[in-house]
């Protein structure tokens, strides 16, 4: 589940700590760090020398059909998933008619973040709150 917040104008701007933002939205702790790449096999190699990642499961995806908003929609997606310090973390890589929805892309070798995970210990309950504070679910 991917939610798009509709945050206070205290958590806008370049000046916005994580933890503030935490706080605010009562996130728990994180647990995934997902990066959108150009190139997913480089960016693993990018990720190998500067951090020392070495093992990366790639999974090979398959007639997989993708939906925004319970709409189909056409993309391709890459991605490959690696466990560092206690984090999950996530390259992919997104191309197609409606690669956008992941954000802009970046340039080349330069991985951008793009999205934080993290554990909440009921999903319902999670849904519920978040519902309450105008935030909605985007996929």
């Amino acid at each position: 589940m991917i939610l798009r917040p509709e945050l206070p104008s205290s958590l806008i701007g370049p000046n916005v700590r994580l933890d503030d933002m935490r706080r605010e939205l009562d996130l728990r702790s994180i647990g995934q760090l997902g990066f959108l790449v150009n190139d997913v096999a480089e960016a693993c190699g990018h990720f190998r020398e500067k951090f020392g990642i070495q093992t990366w499961y790639i999974p090979e995806i398959h007639g997989a059909k993708f939906f925004h908003q319970d709409t189909p929609i056409e993309q391709k997606f890459s991605i490959a998933i690696a466990y560092f310090s206690g984090y999950q973390i996530e390259v992919l890589s997104v191309s197609g008619a409606n690669s956008s929805l992941l954000g802009s892309r970046p340039e080349p070798g330069q991985p951008v973040l793009n999205h934080i995970g993290c554990f909440v210990p009921d999903v319902e309950n999670f849904r519920r709150r978040y519902g309450e504070r105008n935030l909605k679910e985007i996929q």
